[in-house]
């Protein structure tokens, strides 16, 4: 009976060490050591651009913007066909650089957003937001218009065309 039991614990032990050895691959893999240890271009590029995108926001909570934009500007460069990463360094120009031609540039140059509603949203939002900030208020508006086509339950985006709204009626009257 001993000897089950003996050869119960060694196998569970086993079993302990397989598991344990198995997790720190995996977890090592999609941590800090990817692309470190494999030297595979694509776990490399997907490290440069965790660490581009998380020293971005730890500069932007820091306080230097600017710096944090430029970190996006490099992703974006290096990174020309995810629609994400141009979407992003979009937002950085237009809110942290103050460049709204410059975010324009980017969004444009963006083919058709993939099958992901937040980032067709995002991208329409700060189109019309750069375009506000360009004075041309009625191309915003039909982007904001074409966007409550596909979002018609967005209250954010209601109350955004609601404000636009008001403030059109305000600047008319004599």
């Amino acid at each position: 009976m001993s000897f089950v039991s003996a050869g119960f614990g060694l196998l569970a032990f086993v079993c302990i060490l397989q598991t344990g050895k198995l997790g720190g691959e995996l977890v090592y893999g999609h941590a800090g050591g990817i692309g470190i240890r494999s030297g595979d271009p694509e776990d490399v590029a997907r490290l440069l651009l965790a660490g581009l995108f998380r020293q971005a926001e730890l500069d932007e909570k820091a306080g230097r913007a600017g710096d944090g934009a430029s970190l996006l500007e490099i992703a974006a460069r290096r990174f020309p066909a995810d629609p994400a990463v141009q979407v992003r360094a979009a937002e950085a120009l237009l809110e942290d650089r103050n460049d709204p031609a410059g975010a324009l540039e980017i969004l444009g140059r963006l083919g058709p957003t993939p099958d992901d509603p937040r980032l067709r949203f995002r991208r329409g939002w700060l189109t019309a937001d750069a375009l506000d900030a360009l004075g041309r208020q009625p191309e915003a508006r039909a982007v904001l218009e074409r966007l409550r086509a596909e979002f018609p339950e967005n209250t954010r985006l209601r109350g955004r065309l609601a404000r636009a709204d008001a403030s059109r009626n305000t600047n008319q009257q004599p």
